[in-house]
């Protein structure tokens, strides 16, 4: 939690003149956070701005570009500029790296990986720490593997029979480039097989310097060695724009699992041509129950008319980081965990959610909301059936202050079942019915 005007010096030794690149290790659950660096007085990086990461423990690694530094002794000085959006904090910083200029960066197969087929994670680009790949702890010859002995991500031997090797241990900020060959513009499907024993665990996916996926849950396989496939399906992806014949995707690992400092194994990736347009929970492992929160960012899979209906193609959100191939405006949120809420919800416009009841009996929906206005109105459908026609949005003084409301009850079998919420009425002067950061079922009685 540095704030803007506090620094951190630190005396340093470099055994020869060269060019390096700096690297920092960060997180931030907001916006707008900015630093610099300083060698000997001097400001060697120029502003850096720290991502949204997703929340307070998931770091990131950003570039403070290239700079000469001269052989012997010398200060640096770590300085907060700028406060984030909403709080008086700049950011998170667990570390900072200085990695040779030199290396230069390359596919390990000789030519970039194709679209429907596999990329396995132990492939990853040479040109190694900075370049190719970030590792927290990078040590040559700590893979217990044999493979590929160049200080980065730690290779296992894997238990499956189609291939040798995958990637474990990764944790929060490390991440592995790819070069990659997109023929054409258009919607694929992602897949990632991971393992883990942990939950909460989550990654990113970028395309071309791109966040495609936005945080992705791992889910808890029950074991290093159980492995399931995670799908990202219908993302939209240009064709290489970059004069180079490829593009770079960036596997990051995000946020650290309960309990122990890793996001998940890792055996491969796949990007195929998008195939299903089929309804299916957002989360990777079925549908949530209905009596934990969702959040309303975590809609159904599916697309526009079968998931979600929205009146604008594109996510119009001013801020917006996450699921950017969908219509529905996604926007990050105030709220203190970070994360994210649907705003510019207007009368229309639905999303739906497919959610999982324990118990047969009665029932009402708890939904937390946010507006400026007064009027505004949703409405909830089960199955297609009405079950509240009208709850309104109360002006809860902004768009980012959030009140809870809850719905009238109304009786649901126990089981799985779709929900959807619709913008059923705008409130007055702007044409938004109010903010959404998520919902839950409560228990009524029977």
């Amino acid at each position: 939690y540095v704030q803007a005007g506090e620094w951190l010096s630190y005396t340093v030794h470099a055994q020869k003149a060269q060019l390096v690149d700096i690297w920092f290790d960060v997180s931030s659950a907001l916006d707008g956070g900015v630093f610099h660096l300083e060698l000997d007085g001097e400001d060697v990086t120029g502003p850096v701005e720290i991502p949204n990461t997703g929340d307070w423990r998931s770091y990131s690694s950003v570039s403070g570009g290239t700079v000469y530094v001269s052989q012997g002794t010398h200060e640096l000085r770590l300085v907060a500029d700028v406060n984030a959006t909403r709080w008086p904090v700049v950011g998170n910083f667990r570390s900072i790296s200085f990695w040779d200029h030199g290396a230069a960066r390359g596919s390990f197969l000789g030519q970039p990986h194709t679209t429907n087929a596999f990329v396995e994670a132990e492939h990853y680009d040479v040109g190694g720490q900075g370049v190719a790949f970030y590792e927290l702890t990078p040590e040559v010859g700590s893979s217990t593997s044999g493979f590929r002995e160049d200080g980065g991500p730690q290779i296992e031997i894997s238990n499956l029979a189609n291939n040798g090797f995958n990637l474990g241990s990764m944790q929060s900020g490390e991440w592995l480039s790819y070069q990659l060959e997109i023929p054409e513009d258009g919607l694929y499907d992602l897949k990632f097989r991971v393992a883990s024993t942990l939950d909460n665990g989550a990654f990113r996916f970028h395309v071309g310097g791109t966040d495609v996926t936005g945080p992705v849950d791992v889910p808890n396989t029950g074991g290093w060695q159980s492995w399931q496939t995670v799908y990202v399906p219908r993302v939209w992806l240009n064709r290489h724009t970059d004069g180079f014949g490829f593009l770079e995707g960036r596997w990051i690992a995000q946020r650290n699992g309960d309990q122990w400092p890793y996001v998940t194994n890792l055996d491969w990736i796949r990007i195929d041509d998008a195939q299903s347009t089929e309804q299916l929970p957002f989360a990777p492992d079925g549908a949530r129950s209905g009596s934990r929160w969702i959040e309303a960012e975590h809609y159904d899979l599916g697309g526009e008319g079968v998931a979600y209906s929205d009146t604008t193609a594109a996510n119009v959100s001013q801020h917006a980081t996450y699921r950017l191939t969908d219509g529905v405006d996604v926007e990050n949120s105030s709220l203190a965990y970070g994360g994210h809420n649907v705003g510019n919800f207007q009368a229309g416009e639905w999303m739906e959610y497919t959610v999982d009841i324990d118990s047969a009996g009665r029932w009402a929906v708890e939904l937390r909301v946010a507006s400026a206005l007064t009027g505004g109105a949703i409405a909830l459908e089960v199955e297609g059936e009405v079950v509240s026609p009208e709850l309104m949005v109360p002006n809860t003084g902004g768009w980012q202050a959030w009140e809870r409301i809850l719905s009238e009850s109304f009786m649901l079998d126990k089981g799985r079942h779709v929900l959807r919420i619709a913008a059923h009425r705008n409130g007055a002067r702007w044409p938004y019915a109010g903010n959404i950061d998520g919902f839950r079922f409560v228990w009524i009685g029977n």
